[in-house]
């Protein structure tokens, strides 16, 4: 799931299908765009949304024009995604794998082994005092079980403390429910800084919460 200023969008692991909502939750249109399939997450710099389908390469997309623009290497699988603004560069990661952090010309600046069994997604913060923070969604080592965002400090390249069972608010009655992936924003309310993202189940759920005022 990612979040544009004025829309939401959901992408399908299994097709090439790609889903655009408002706000209000109305599905405005499903697309694709011709050479991209299979997108597990997706990241938006303010300008293209990027993605990753499990391979070791990363989709620049342009969704107003349904175009593919470029693609950018990856050294591992890319299975979930976020834009960091301060570092012009992307976390990516496959599930288990080690979070990294390259450049657009797939360079690696950083690497963290998070021991996390299963992340599905990943949120860049840079507003939260202290930060920056990496907001993790992992869908844990078994299922059912609790669908737990994690808050990691870049910096020290550790946890926080903070978790949250999204199982809890989002996903009561979900049980078998299980972890998407994550974006944040602060054009989602004004004057708050959000944290949104996807909890697959019956149904699937967009949700956001408030994490800075």
């Amino acid at each position: 799931a990612e979040f544009d200023g004025n829309f939401l969008y959901v992408t399908n692991g299994v097709s090439n299908l790609i889903s655009k909502y408002d706000l209000t939750g109305t599905l405005i249109e499903t697309f694709s765009i011709p050479g991209v399939t299979n997108l597990n997450d997706i990241a938006f710099d303010g300008t293209y949304m990027y993605g990753g389908s499990g391979s070791q390469n990363i989709y620049q997309m342009d969704f107003l024009n349904k175009t593919l623009v470029g693609t950018i290497a990856s050294p591992i699988n890319v299975r979930h995604i976020s834009y960091d603004e301060n570092n012009d560069a992307f976390w990516v990661g496959s599930w288990a794998d080690p979070l990294i952090l390259i450049t657009r010309s797939g360079t690696v600046l950083n690497s963290y082994n998070t021991m996390l069994p299963f992340i599905t997604g990943t949120a860049y913060d840079n507003v939260n005092p202290g930060g920056p923070y990496l907001w993790i969604f992992d869908a844990g080592d078994t299922i059912p079980g609790p669908q737990l965002i994690h808050k990691f400090h870049l910096p020290s390249g550790t946890f926080t403390g903070l978790n949250h069972d999204v199982l809890s608010d989002v996903g009561v009655g979900q049980p078998d429910a299980i972890a998407g992936g994550l974006f944040s924003t602060s054009e989602l309310v004004q004057g708050t800084f959000s944290l949104g993202g996807i909890l697959v189940g019956a149904p699937t759920i967009l949700f956001a919460y408030e994490i800075h005022n």
